[in-house]
């Protein structure tokens, strides 16, 4: 299976120069045209900010702002970048509480009821929420700040609600790092509403749902989404052009998870259409091919067992109580198997059956149907197996009771006795010291002799193992409970 790989926006440069617009000339507070160009310049880059030609205004250069920000990336000048995208926004947040402060003033004087925010304060607002974007995006790749990044990506929402890059990043970043799903999940529908035709955001929608959520139903109805999408545009709009990846994803995602063969296989063919070459996609689609095969022989074979079923179960109530009373010896083992195996739907067949027996008792007579001698001879060999294979299971853990029992007294009847007895020193004497000091102490001797020997009759039973002991050692009435002096 394909690799999941989540991807994030980066800040790209517009293909055209957006229009700036301008505020006003008293943005920046310095009283003459020198001060207030000084106050413009940034310190760590060229500055994106610069006085309009009539010095009524500040112009926003977000091309020059993005093409700064990559030459310092591709230097890897990092530092230095983050200084620079603090510094710009820093200087924003100067125009944009002074231009505020002026509608207010121009506002109260008109005393009219303005309920919109001043266009220039808007403008600068969108353009402080792609810088904010920008730095976002430097603190988690290059940084690893994780929390500092989260903070700057919700700074970049909360001045621009309609970034929608900054709802995906963020919904990426609480994925992958944060694992706080609802909040992705939110950030991942709101980057959808706001841009539903970039394939991109959808797509890894339908991964989240997929590999992190387990929600593989809703996953399928964002990647149908995506394919509806490419049906309509692809053959209308130049600029829409199908995404082999999404087709290939969903094929995994059908087949592996919804078990929708045929569908998979539409999806497969779908990305060899577009690329003939793919080898993955040729492997996946040869084995969704092989996987429909085994479907459908699998499908045939539990149609001839539900025909045969069906042919068995053929006056199935009648036939029980016209067998019961000359079939009283076959009637359990059949009763089980027929009710296990042959007829797993019994008790819908028969469940207004009253009979004191119960509605699993069941007894086919072999002149009805044809089959039902082969079938009884087949069950019956077969419990006569099971329960052969039952009864050889417990006698063995009968039997390993039995020794577990034993061994486990025989320890505790050692550790006693060596306690009481002193008798491991005993007989380490008595190979030390050798047959002198044996005859000695013959009467320790025959002591320890007694206690030897009851150990070994036990090990005997315990390689036996008839399972016929029931576990009882009996040591403690073996008389040798005197002290060994």
């Amino acid at each position: 299976m394909a690799q999941r790989n989540r991807q994030n926006t980066l800040p790209v440069a517009p293909i055209h120069t957006p229009t700036t617009r301008s505020a006003s000339a008293s943005v920046f507070s310095p009283s003459n045209s020198l001060q207030q160009r000084r106050a413009t310049q940034t310190n760590f880059g060229k500055s994106p900010i610069s006085l309009s030609d009539d010095e009524k205004g500040i112009h926003f250069d977000y091309n020059v702002f993005v093409m700064t920000w990559q030459d310092q990336i591709k230097m890897r000048q990092f530092n230095k970048c983050e200084k620079y995208c603090r510094e710009v926004i820093e200087k924003l947040l100067v125009a944009e509480t002074q231009r505020t402060q002026q509608t207010q003033s121009t506002l109260s004087a008109r005393a009219t009821a303005y309920q919109f925010p001043d266009d220039d304060v808007h403008t600068l607002l969108e353009y402080r929420s792609k810088v904010h974007f920008s730095l976002a995006y430097l603190l988690k790749k290059y940084f690893k700040r994780f929390d500092e990044a989260r903070n700057q990506y919700e700074e970049s929402i909360k001045t621009d609600k309609e970034n929608p890059g900054a709802h995906f990043n963020l919904a990426n970043m609480l994925v992958d790092v944060f694992k706080d799903f609802t909040t992705a999940e939110y950030h991942f529908k709101r980057a959808i509403e706001l841009e539903p035709s970039y394939a991109l955001y959808r797509m890894t929608y339908a991964e989240f749902l997929w590999h992190d959520c387990h929600r593989h139903d809703d996953s399928a109805a964002q990647y149908e989404q995506l394919v509806q999408y490419y049906d309509t545009y692809s053959g209308s709009d130049e600029h829409v052009h199908p995404n082999e990846d999404i087709y290939f994803n969903y094929g995994l995602l059908l087949r592996d998870h919804l078990h929708d063969i045929p569908n998979a296989l539409r999806q497969f063919e779908r990305v060899l259409q577009l690329n003939a070459d793919d080898k993955e996609a040729t492997e996946e689609y040869a084995y969704t091919l092989q996987q429909q095969q085994q479907q459908k022989k699998i499908q045939k074979e539990q149609k001839e067992q539900d025909e045969l079923e069906d042919t068995v179960s053929i006056s199935l109530k009648q036939q029980y109580k016209q067998n019961l009373k000359s079939s009283k010896n076959s009637k359990n083992s059949f009763r089980r198997s027929q009710h296990e195996i042959v007829l797993p739907n019994f008790d819908r067949l028969v469940s207004n059956d009253t009979s004191d027996v119960g509605m699993a008792a069941i007894v086919v007579e072999t002149t009805e149907v044809d089959t039902e001698a082969m079938w009884r001879k087949k069950y019956n060999l077969l419990l006569d197996e099971r329960n052969k294979l039952n009864k050889l299971l417990k006698l063995q853990e009968k039997k390993q009771k039995v020794v577990q029992t034993q061994l486990t007294k025989m320890k505790q009847f050692m550790e006693e006795k060596s306690n009481k007895t002193l008798l491991r020193r005993e007989m380490n004497l008595m190979v030390k010291n050798g047959p002198s000091y044996v005859a000695r102490n013959t009467k320790k001797a025959h002591k320890i002799m007694r206690v030897c020997k009851s150990i070994l009759s036990q090990l005997d039973v315990v390689y036996k193992n008839d399972g016929q002991q029931n576990g009882n050692l009996n040591l403690a009435n073996s008389n040798v409970d005197d002290e060994v002096d």
